[in-house]
């Protein structure tokens, strides 16, 4: 009877926070249960099938590559793993074949339920209100930003999943325990070994770890003690020391292609379009800081939610419901955590002016705890406490709807761009010879349907390629690989790349051959002239 009496007084007790996960499984499921057509169009940007691509070769044997022949590290290595021994087991290898999509989509909803599990987790430490535990989730999975760019086929949800764990982890450690590791610093092992699949998971996540590593340091009790934590932190980051040992070796780069050929494209746009001036460098900095923090707040669900939750905190600071830190030793884990993810927001929407919206989707772990830190304070004061939560659970929700309706649903161009994308490699399957060599600026989806490789000319999936953009070669670059046709998306030779081809007119020594959209923005196939 006791095995059945627990579960049901579990229930009882938790039956909004419940609720909150069940809902949010079964709209993930739903979504992955949808044809390829609305994931095409709604859930999967073309970042995405890079992994796909890249592992449909290495199972195939022809190793680290997208196109069979260019070698690539533009990816995120744990995820690369995963994407690899799925497509391995679904024997998804043959052109167009996106079994291997939906095993990951599902494995990603599996995910997604096992980190609200740690996030409900992480909540618990800050309140023990079971109304406040239903809306903090409710932030965390609800929210459409969280469900959409978990379903993005990236590595979101495994990198979100990793980063639960560890923030769990680092709390018990600031409760001082253990772990239920036998040794005092085992506690500091266990949480190196997580930050490694961390940093795996997602590299610029390694400013998670980097803000944990300075909290321990604030608040140690001597440098003796600081360095033993250290060295068991150290021996837990092994795995991601190995992989970066070999990344260095075999690709002679400190990171990946990715992490600089973005940064390098749009830095060189501001000179493009603006010129050299300190002006204008620092008029880009504020406009992509604010561009990438005004997405992160309209995505968190609600604007007013995000800022109402930070605009009551700030108000319990103020009247001393809460009291700040007065020195750096006294700066809790998870502030110290949040300074990580400001710390990533600043990497990458002020230094390097390159985001995606999948960056930032951490915030709703730390809005959650705002939110279940603020409702900690004010739910005991109110008298139909009930009444009032289930007033701002319904408020949420439909201000999610909003939002969602207005905002966060993928807009019509991009699933236009998707849909063109497929049509583009379609096109090739019938018209080109099986031998031709293409060169793309969106190698994605392309490269997925298309029976032809395609050969990156962006620098994200192809090294070679983004040492060319470095030395702005590009076009010597393409006739240097015998590359016969281009697809071109509009502005991608006019404008974009224009700075990065070492020539003056691309389309003097091309001809068109097939214009997909009858739209100047549209998408082009060009045939290269002969010399």
């Amino acid at each position: 009877m006791r095995s059945l009496y627990y579960p049901l007084r579990m229930i009882s007790e938790w039956w909004g926070a419940l609720l909150v996960v069940v809902a949010g499984i079964a709209i993930q499921i739903f979504l992955v249960t949808r044809e390829f057509l609305f994931l095409l169009e709604n859930l999967l940007p073309d970042d995405a099938y890079f992994y796909f691509n890249i592992a449909r070769n290495i199972v195939q044997g022809f190793g680290i590559t997208s196109d069979g022949m260019h070698v690539t590290n533009g990816f995120h290595p744990l995820w690369m793993l995963v994407v690899s021994l799925i497509t391995k087991a679904s024997g998804a290898l043959t052109p167009g074949d996106t079994t291997a999509i939906y095993w990951a989509l599902y494995l990603a909803v599996a995910m997604n339920l096992i980190s609200t599990i740690f996030v409900w987790r992480i909540l618990t430490r800050f309140t023990q209100d079971k109304w406040a535990h239903a809306l903090g989730l409710s932030v965390w999975m609800l929210n459409p930003y969280f469900l959409y760019e978990t379903m993005n086929g990236l590595e979101t949800s495994l990198a979100l999943l990793l980063l639960s764990i560890f923030v769990l982890l680092v709390l018990r450690i600031e409760e001082g325990r253990p772990i239920d590791l036998p040794v005092r610093t085992g506690g500091y092992f266990l949480a190196g070994l997580v930050a490694a699949f961390v940093i795996l998971a997602r590299l610029d996540m390694a400013l998670y770890v980097a803000a944990f590593i300075l909290w321990t340091f604030f608040r140690r009790a001597n440098w003796k003690d600081f360095l033993e934590k250290m060295i068991y932190f150290g021996v837990g980051l092994t795995p991601f020391l190995i992989w970066w040992v070999w990344n260095v070796i075999t690709f002679k780069m400190l990171l990946t292609s990715s992490a600089n050929t973005e940064m390098l494209i749009y830095h060189q746009l501001i000179v493009q379009d603006h010129g050299d001036s300190w002006f204008q460098f620092y008029k880009a900095i504020v406009y992509h800081s604010q561009l990438a923090l005004d997405t992160i707040f309209q995505r968190s669900g609600m604007y007013a939610l995000a800022a109402g939750a930070i605009g009551a905190f700030a108000t319990l600071v103020l009247f001393r419901e809460i009291r700040l830190p007065k020195r750096l030793s006294e700066i809790n884990a998870i502030t110290a955590l949040f300074l990580g993810f400001v710390a990533i927001y600043i990497g990458n929407a002020t230094i390097r002016w390159t985001w995606r919206h999948w960056y930032f989707v951490a915030f709703g772990l730390f809005l959650s705890v705002i939110i279940v830190v603020v409702l900690d304070r004010l739910l005991p004061r109110i008298k139909y406490k009930k009444t009032v939560a289930a007033f701002l659970l319904a408020l949420m929700l439909f201000s999610f709807f909003v939002n969602w309706s207005k905002r966060l649903q993928p807009s019509k161009n991009d699933g236009r761009n998707q849909r063109e994308n497929v049509q583009t490699a379609l096109w090739m399957n019938a018209n080109l010879p099986p031998d031709a060599r293409v060169g793309t600026f969106m190698p994605g989806s392309q490269g997925l349907f298309s029976n032809i490789p395609v050969i990156d000319l962006d620098g994200w999936i192809n090294n070679s390629a983004a040492e060319a953009l470095k030395e702005r070669r590009l076009w010597q670059y393409i006739l240097d690989e015998k590359i016969e046709y281009v697809w071109d998306y509009g502005y991608g030779l006019r404008y974009r790349y224009k700075s990065f081809l070492g020539i003056d007119d691309p389309f003097a020594r091309m001809e068109l051959i097939h214009d997909l959209t009858n739209n100047p923005d549209g998408y082009r196939l060009y045939k290269i002239k002969s010399p």
